[in-house]
């Protein structure tokens, strides 16, 4: 049973704090391999400070009150720009491995593949239209061994 977006807020809120990096949740250490924050770490913990207290007070203050109103508004303005920064990279995911096109596996194929294959290919215009891609996604590494390169000369195209 779905429980709402308020709930979701109040209870596993995922955002990307933009600027910071992990160690600015640990002032005075730097995390091991971590990029530079692009801000300094007073404005990195007033960031962390206001989205901290936004989601305490979302457990602490009477809903409808100006406070939790307050709290949400930030949560979903946070989650906001988290979607907003991830759509990108999400939508790349997606052309990494489709799931439901099983026409050539039963794991599904990669539509970046598949388009990948057009560019490496370096045909005209007019026999790019002409080539036809399969492509199979292998999740597991047992079927690797039936996943090699292959063509095949057909009437229409290749």
């Amino acid at each position: 049973l779905a429980k709402g977006e308020e709930h979701a807020l109040a209870q596993k809120p995922v955002v990307i704090l933009p600027g910071l990096n992990h160690s600015d949740f640990c002032p005075g250490f730097d995390v091991p391999g971590d990029l530079p924050a692009e801000v300094d770490q007073e404005a990195a913990t007033t960031t962390i400070g206001e989205v901290t207290a936004a989601f305490l007070r979302l457990q602490v203050a009477p809903p409808a009150s100006a406070t939790h109103m307050s709290a949400l508004a930030l949560m979903r303005a946070k989650v906001a720009w988290t979607r907003d920064f991830m759509a990108p990279y999400l939508k790349a995911q997606d052309l990494e491995h489709n799931r439901t096109d099983v026409a050539d596996s039963t794991e599904g194929a990669s539509p970046f593949c598949a388009g990948a294959q057009h560019i490496v290919a370096g045909l005209s215009k007019e026999d790019d239209v002409r080539l036809r891609v399969r492509d199979g996604f292998h999740v597991d590494s047992s079927n690797l061994e039936h996943c090699h390169p292959n063509w095949t000369i057909a009437a229409d195209g290749l």
